[in-house]
């Protein structure tokens, strides 16, 4: 993983919207939130340029950072639920779209 020593876990959510939003439970919760950021989009950047326009996420705005194992997840394996993130984060969704 290109953020492993940034990021313990992730979701990339979007759909229907102009671009998608990354959201991201930190490693480091005492690392400052836009350097944090700006770490991301500097080690995923080659990634992005591969990407079609509307898949990409080249701003740290559309970065979201949240407490660790605060996204919702399965009960079974853990994994993050997607659709349950778009639910639970609609409103912030909608403003970054705005």
């Amino acid at each position: 993983m290109t953020c492993a020593d940034l990021v313990s876990e992730c979701v990339v959510v979007g759909t229907g919207r102009p671009s998608p939003a990354m959201f991201i439970e930190p490693v480091d919760v005492q690392m400052d939130h836009c350097e944090l950021k700006r770490a991301i989009i500097r080690k995923t950047r080659h990634f992005h340029s591969r990407r079609y326009i509307h898949e990409r996420i080249t701003s740290v705005d559309m970065i979201v950072v949240v407490p660790p194992r605060t996204l919702p997840r399965t009960a079974t394996k853990g994994n993050i639920r997607r659709k349950a993130v778009e639910e639970a984060y609609k409103p912030l969704l909608d403003e970054l779209s705005g």
